[in-house]
């Protein structure tokens, strides 16, 4: 038909800044769907892209055995390439406390294995002792590349000041690799100060790439304890992966999640929009019916206009999404990604652009079909329920109970869908809400994941003082003993520790099941043993060459060696039978938990104070999966917000296009005596009764739904779960969503009062 072409034509010169609306709004919606697609796919791919960055070495090897000789370990057949590390510590005084940097020694095969990520700057020369490298965390602090940094090396053995004010410049700031502590000095460094740190009794540990990857750990493991003569700790690099791995999934599910309420609320929003500019009047139809278009024909006429919108706006939003890409990964992906910065990713972009492009244009079609059929057809009309007509008839006024008829009784607009708009916003506030509260209460308090103790003193076997004798030097409120070994339990090497009080009440081990042990053949092990060993309290479980049985499943403190889930707890007495076999205790510590008022300083002032020199005491911190979680906590705010604007944008819409359609009434009611006013408070009604509705429905839903997903995240962490808060919470969110909701609808109540003005005369 040779008017279609002047038709669609004409329709885009008429509507041209509609139409242009139209088009920035799916670009902004689809963008957003685009960049948590892509965002959620980066995070996802990041733990691969950093390993393949980097290259990481297969195992961390421990066996912090002063002197100990690596030759016939590098020889081994399942090595391929091997690197030594020095355990060093020093004071930096630019940050004003102590930190690791673990030096290279020997050759370091950087070029080949932990590849450094470099994001300022260059690598340290590795013959240079005055060159470092630095993080992106002491960055933060305020240490940028070119600065000096003054080093006081303290001797781990002696515990004095060995060398003050060394000097080093900071080349650059890495990240990811092994060699990117926090400030990370070079072989040349480890050369020149080697006999501040031990000299021969330094502890060397290594780094090793097998020549099968994981398959060649078991070997490694058996052969490394041969030639040490006891079971060493080896870290496999895939496990602490899998570890980094577990939070990052947590991060990309809320993601995830969030891009799909962020598509439900376009669809919900924008879709209403389409269909208002899609759908023309019947007398548009009409005209196309008498020139002879079929109907098939009418529809693409109605629909043309939109689509065309609607494709621009989706052809654009890719390039908004690179523009956004660079607030993503977020969390702890956000810290290991390789490439930080905008990406590209072609894939996913294209293919939610196609996807979002088919849904948009489906919502025409249909709606364009329907319209160019020209059938006026009025719905059945709905009768208010028996509940809608009692709580409307119980209150004093004629606006509330026009208000409350408006917003309770089912029809066909999407403004009779209100109370559901608002249950879904506020179920997504309450649940995020809740679950963020879990969350944040995982990150700050340490006995959620077993951490019942404020600092330690940690002593390697060089110390002249003894734990017992340190504890009398000053009044904690308790303090217990801990050694900590490794032990081998069907060929695998464990770290078993051992916990006795010396004062105080407090129970150093928090016990999630079962007991703890009371004798020595006894054990009770952290929740990853549990898993690795498959077995149960109640069954028994060979340690060294003892069977034991299983009393319990603990969280045990965190150390160096071991995390809070992964280790086993014995008694003092099935801990020295191990020792007599043979086992190497790696250090011994004093857990300390404060009395009142004391705190970090006071206890190494009194340690001072009474010449332990050598001794020092520091203060518990996050433990790693604490730290992992630390980024995440704002993710479930970002759900709050989405839900917050969710529902008033999505209310909003629907109110004011409930008031267009009903000009006409508005126009008999004021011309039967209604005042303007009226008619506006009416709308308000209309919204605080969505509101009510909503927050009925969607308050317990929604903390249900947050409960019951922070206690299945709790127990795969795991963590203590704790009930995430009261309900004084819950209701803020109310009062919340209440005043969002009513703030809202003061633009419809001002349209209701014009479009009563405006059809007054009309209805006389």
């Amino acid at each position: 038909m040779t008017v279609l072409g002047p038709w669609i034509a004409h329709d885009l010169r008429a509507r041209a800044w509609s139409l242009l609306a139209l088009a920035l709004a799916v670009m902004i919606g689809a963008a957003a769907i685009m960049i948590g697609a892509a965002g959620t796919a980066r995070s996802r791919s990041v733990i691969e892209r950093t390993d393949r960055a980097v290259n990481s070495a297969t195992v961390i090897a421990v066996p912090n055995l002063p002197g100990f000789d690596w030759r016939p370990v590098a020889e081994l057949p399942e090595v391929e390439r091997l690197v030594n590390f020095a355990v060093f510590y020093f004071e930096v005084a630019e940050v004003g406390r102590m930190v690791g940097g673990f030096p290279p020694v020997g050759e370091s095969y950087q070029d080949q294995m932990e590849r450094p990520v470099v994001l300022e700057g260059r690598m340290a020369d590795q013959d240079a002792a005055d060159e470092v490298t630095i993080d992106p965390a002491i960055h933060r602090e305020g240490v940028d590349v070119g600065d000096t940094l003054h080093l006081n090396l303290v001797d781990w053995v002696s515990g004095s000041n060995a060398a003050t004010d060394v000097q080093v410049r900071v080349v650059g700031i890495t990240k990811d690799a092994f060699f990117t502590w926090e400030v990370q000095p070079t072989a040349a460094f480890y050369e020149r100060y080697r006999n501040y740190i031990g000299g021969d009794e330094a502890l060397i540990n290594a780094i090793a790439m097998l020549k099968d990857g994981d398959a060649s750990v078991p070997d490694f493991e058996r052969h490394l304890a041969e030639i040490a003569g006891q079971p060493i700790d080896v870290f496999s690099q895939a496990e602490s992966a899998a570890a980094m791995e577990q939070t990052i999934g947590l991060e990309t599910t809320a993601l995830g999640a969030l891009t799909l309420a962020v598509a439900f609320a376009a669809i919900l929003v924008f879709s209403q929009v389409v269909i208002r500019l899609a759908q023309r009047s019947r007398s548009d139809v009409e005209v196309m019916r008498l020139l002879g278009a079929r109907r098939s024909q009418r529809a693409v006429a109605l629909g043309a206009a939109p689509a065309a919108a609607c494709t621009l706006g989706i052809s654009l939003a890719p390039v908004a999404a690179w523009f956004g890409s660079d607030v993503f990964p977020i969390g702890l992906g956000r810290q290991l990604e390789p490439s930080p910065g905008r990406m590209f990713d072609i894939s996913v972009l294209s293919s939610t652009a196609v996807l979002s492009w088919l849904v948009t244009v489906g919502i025409i079609a249909l709606a364009c079909w329907r319209g160019a059929a020209g059938i006026v057809q009025r719905p059945k009309e709905r009768q208010p329920s028996r509940l809608t007509r009692l709580v409307a008839g119980s209150v004093p006024t004629v606006p509330a109970e026009l208000g409350i008829r408006a917003a309770l009784t089912p029809g066909r607009s999407a403004f009779a869908s209100g109370p559901a708009i608002v249950a879904v916003g506020v179920a997504i506030v309450a649940a995020a809400t809740t679950f963020g509260a879990g969350l944040n209460r995982t990150v700050e308090d340490p006995s959620t994941v077993g951490q019942l103790f404020d600092g330690s003193i940690m002593f390697t076997g060089g110390e002249q003082f003894s734990p017992r004798s340190v504890a009398n030097d000053f009044d904690a409120a308790s303090t217990y003993y801990l050694r900590d070994a490794t032990v081998e339990s069907e060929h695998l090497p464990i770290p078993v520790l051992s916990a006795e009080h010396l004062s105080g009440e407090t129970t150093p081990v928090m016990v999630r099941d079962g007991r703890l042990p009371a004798s020595r053949d006894e054990v009770a092990l952290g929740p990853d043993l549990l898993d690795e060993f498959d077995t149960a309290i109640g069954e028994h479980l060979t340690i060294g060459n003892y069977p034991m049985l299983v009393v319990g499943e603990v969280f045990t403190p965190e150390t160096s060696h071991s995390g809070y889930a992964d280790a086993a707890i014995v008694t003092p007495a099935a801990l020295d039978r191990f020792v007599t076999d043979g086992a190497h205790v790696k250090f011994e510590m004093l857990e300390v938990r404060y009395a009142a008022g004391q705190d970090a300083a006071q206890i190494n002032e009194e340690l001072v104070r009474k010449g332990r020199v050598g001794i020092g005491y520091e203060a518990a911190g996050l433990s790693e999966v604490q730290s992992n979680l630390v980024a995440t906590q704002a993710m479930p705010r970002w759900f709050a917000i989405f839900g917050a604007f969710m529902v008033t944008l999505s209310l909003l819409f629907a109110l004011a296009a409930s008031v267009r359609r009903r000009g006409g009434a508005f126009g008999s009611l004021h011309a039967l005596g209604m005042t303007g006013g009226q008619l506006g408070r009416s709308v308000l009604w209309q919204a605080l009764a969505c509101t009510a509705a909503g927050v009925l429905v969607g308050l317990p839903l929604g903390y249900g739904i947050g409960r019951t997903v922070w206690n299945r995240t709790a127990d795969n962490l795991p963590v203590v779960y704790h009930t995430p808060f009261d309900g004084s919470r819950l209701a803020d969110i109310a009062l919340g969503a209440a005043a969002v909701v009513l703030l809202g609808s003061l633009f419809p109540a001002v349209m209701a009062r014009r479009a009563a003005r405006f059809d007054r005369l009309r209805a006389e």
